[in-house]
């Protein structure tokens, strides 16, 4: 994904701007990560500090205290402050889920 995003950006044209990206750190049966070594090829991400990086952690089955971890581990190896928190893709294929998908990305992010 980190070389995917490094690709994109070293062949992004100069007339347009790239505002943010977006890292689906998870996937819909499988909780983000907890293992700090998981993390380790987003040191390598060459994007410059002012586009938005999103951390797509957030998943209706877990607790926030458990995508805070995973999102901690993302930010201490990307080296990049904080990461936003998304979702690990578009929420149309979970419309019950919505809502506590919302709530669990408005608790992480201001946790």
């Amino acid at each position: 994904m980190v070389d995917l995003v490094n690709g994109i950006y070293a062949h992004w044209p100069s007339t347009q701007v790239l505002d943010a990206v977006h890292l689906p750190l998870c996937e819909g049966l499988h909780s983000a990560s907890i293992d700090l070594a998981y993390y380790g090829p987003l040191a390598e991400l060459d994007v410059p500090k002012e586009v938005h990086v999103s951390a797509g952690v957030v998943r209706a089955a877990d607790t926030v205290d458990r995508m805070r971890l995973a999102l901690d581990a993302a930010e201490q190896m990307a080296n990049r402050g904080q990461l936003g928190v998304s979702c690990p893709c578009g929420m149309g294929r979970r419309p019950a889920d919505v809502g506590v998908i919302m709530e669990r990305l408005v608790a992480l992010a201001n946790s």
